[in-house]
């Protein structure tokens, strides 16, 4: 629903837009008779052509981490299938059909077709797999549901390995979620230089995740929680591009929707299931809606300079009823509204300018104006302590809100036919509300030249200064934290970066590349919070063609991020210090080889990745290290036994392993307050092969 100060704004944005445009449409230009001009050397594209390709392939072990992505997860044999269709008239009305990882859970589809310069339509459906972990096991029951319930011969009590009835209630249960979404795009052209458009998305998502839930301080289970989103979006446009205009309005809407939406109940392993704090709730992301206006401008001031604008204004709503404040009959109270009644507008404005006023020198600069007002109802609410007690006192909700100004410039200049110079400034500013600060500015400065001074050789470096600055931090209300810290993303800060990269091509078949970066940001004024972070990452490669049939590739890369933390168990100055530290370093092979020209090719692709993760205490015993290690192999070939006929092969071998503290030998009921699901590390070792027929034909 849009208010009257909304429609008077959308009014005269479509009025100046209509204000710019030419006065009337043009009508369609008249047919050129191209029959009388035949093409002798122009490729014939119309008829049908396509090609389809059949596989089936074999897998040696389950791991839901190596088909994580694409569906691979069980061992067996499975098949799968891609391919492609097209056909075109001589008039120009065509349609095409695409089709990948056809059988497998990943899979997608895509129908383009249409009457080149009038329509065209474009349908695709896709899968997305998310499957996160098969090693866990729950004793809950009513899992599909909003209603998770214990076995009625369930012994609760006071720590896990006291629940007599726990092991011969488990069930495995699997942590996986699957998103199922169909898409719809069109566009029209009524007259030259127009074009109407529209979209339509469907996008469902079901499975289960892990959620954490607590009674009281310490009583924690970890539970298989169903999930079912729903998520429509769908939006109308129409552009006009001309030689020096182009403009586009358009309306884009989202809607969400929570199909259990009444929340999640769960029995509590701890307690019997009569007493007061038998059940545990908590509330579902809500059902929500957001609507979008938006206009687009481009105007070419003359051959060398631009001017672009954007404005949108937008508006977010969410009205679903509360949950009362506690499941628990005990500690009753009635709620201050029945809705939050929430509604965030915002908006954005853009104007931006890019000129070339000298052949050497080309200048860009932008405003960004961007705010979000959270207009949602401010009311007090009790304050209920894990479903167990009344905190005593009440509560107001934060509605927040942000403003900013964002300006950003450059200017680039040809030093000659082999350098360039370029440097740019930019200013950001955020105003907030209900948070620690009040406001913070930012200003950054960076230089980057680049040169060729050879004809094999590039190089460029580039350095870049920021500077945040802040209003007086002070706590929020109701809110208990030490006075001393600082949230990273509020707090002062100094940045430095630098970057730097060179090729080298010493022999027309070979080329070296190297690059570097690195990065330090200092919080200087904070005591308790993130004082220090830092990072250095490189990367050197090489290719070389041995001949015209023979190219490898070989690369190395290293990461290393570093941050530094203080804090207090006093509630006052800090008084303990850890510093945390993750290394990644990943190496690559690759080899393709005509072995026989236009008949048979064969490749090779080695990856060898490793990770290591440190926490450490400058006054108490480390954590322990976090490690994993991939291994990949994957071999490809290709035999043409027919020009339209093609058998491929392929191998694949991946190895990953991982030391995990959180997981090793953390089962169900390992720790005394938490009932988990007992995730085990994700190691596995997993050999695939594949065989495919490709058939093309015309």
């Amino acid at each position: 629903m849009v208010d009257s100060a909304s429609l008077k704004t959308s009014v005269l944005l479509l009025t100046f837009w209509l204000y710019l445009l030419p006065a009337t449409a043009e009508e369609p230009a008249a047919a050129v008779p191209w029959e009388n001009w035949p093409c002798k050397y122009c490729p014939d594209t119309t008829g049908t052509e396509g090609w389809v390709e059949p596989g089936i392939g074999y897998q040696s072990e389950d791991s839901y981490r190596f088909g994580r992505y694409t569906g691979l997860k069980d061992d067996g044999v499975f098949g799968s299938a891609d391919g492609q269709i097209k056909h075109r008239e001589e008039d120009g009305r065509y349609f095409e059909i695409r089709g990948r990882n056809l059988g497998l859970d990943s899979r997608d589809v895509q129908i383009e077709g249409g009457d080149q310069g009038n329509y065209k339509l474009f349908l695709e459906y896709d899968q997305l797999p998310s499957f996160n972990d098969d090693t866990t096991s729950s004793p809950y029951r009513g899992l599909n549901g909003n209603h998770m319930r214990l076995p009625r011969d369930w012994v609760p009590a006071n720590n896990t390995q006291d629940m007599a009835t726990l092991e011969q209630n488990l069930r495995k249960v699997t942590v996986k979620t699957e998103r199922k979404r169909l898409q719809a795009d069109y566009a029209y052209l009524p007259f030259r230089k127009w074009e109407i458009t529209a979209h339509f998305l469907h996008e469902k998502k079901d499975g289960r995740q892990d959620v954490g839930t607590t009674f009281g301080f310490s009583e924690t289970a970890i539970l298989p929680v169903p999930v079912e989103y729903q998520t429509n979006e769908l939006g109308f446009g129409i552009g006009y591009t001309g030689k020096k205009l182009q403009a586009q309005l358009g309306y884009d809407g989202s809607f969400f929707k929570e199909d259990n939406n009444r929340g999640q109940v769960w029995q509590n392993p701890y307690a019997d299931p009569n007493d007061p704090n038998g059940y545990g709730q908590y509330a579902l992301p809500p059902d929500n809606n957001y609507h979008k206006l938006g206009a687009t401008l481009g105007y070419d001031v003359h051959q060398h300079t631009r001017l672009n604008a954007h404005l949108s204004i937008g508006r977010l709503k969410q009205d679903g009823n509360f949950l009362p404040y506690t499941i628990n009959p005990d500690l009753g109270a009635p709620l201050p509204t029945n809705d939050l009644d929430g509604q965030v507008n915002s908006t954005l404005a853009r104007l931006g300018f890019s000129s070339r006023p000298l052949p050497r020198l080309k200048l860009n600069a932008n405003y960004t104006y961007s705010d979000r007002d959270n207009d949602s109802n401010r009311n007090s609410y009790d304050y209920v302590v894990t479903d167990l007690f009344n905190a005593g006192s009440a509560r107001k909700n934060k509605p927040y809100s942000f403003e900013q100004h964002l300006f950003r410039s450059s200017a680039a200049y040809r030093l000659s036919s082999r350098s360039d110079m370029s440097a740019g400034f930019d200013y950001d500013k955020m105003e907030r509300t209900h948070q620690e600060v009040d406001d913070t500015e930012e200003k950054t400065l960076w230089g980057e030249l680049r040169v060729r001074p050879h004809e094999t050789l590039d190089a460029s470096v580039k350095y870049t200064h920021a500077n945040r600055s802040n209003s007086d931090y002070d706590r929020v209300a109701q809110i208990t934290q030490n006075p001393r810290m600082r949230l990273y993303n509020l707090a002062s800060r100094t940045r430095n970066k630098a970057s730097g990269t060179i090729s080298i091509s010493p022999a027309s078949a070979l080329t070296l590349g190297l690059s570097a970066d690195y990065y330090k940001d200092d919080y200087d004024n904070t005591s308790i919070g993130l004082t220090e972070a830092k990072g250095f990452s490189y990367t050197a490669d090489i290719s070389y063609l041995i001949n015209e049939n023979l190219t490898t590739t070989a690369y190395f890369t290293r990461e290393r991020l570093q941050s530094d933390q203080a804090d207090s168990q006093s509630f006052s100055q800090s008084d303990w210090f850890m510093d945390d530290e993750n290394m990644t370093r990943t190496m690559g092979v690759g080899i393709n080889w005509t072995a026989i020209p236009d008949k048979l090719d064969i490749g090779a692709d080695l990856v060898y990745s490793d990770y290591t993760g440190k926490i450490n205490y400058d006054s108490a015993a480390d954590y322990p290290d976090l490690e994993s290690s991939l291994k990949s192999v994957r071999l490809h070939g290709t035999y043409r036994m027919k020009d339209n006929i093609s058998l491929k092969l392929a191998y694949r071998y991946e190895d990953f392993s991982e030391d995990d503290w959180a997981k090793d030998g953390i089962g169900v009921a390992t720790l005394p307050t938490v009932l988990g699901l007992g995730a085990d590390t994700q190691d596995y070792d997993v050999h695939v092969i594949a065989a495919s027929v490709r058939y093309d034909f015309e």
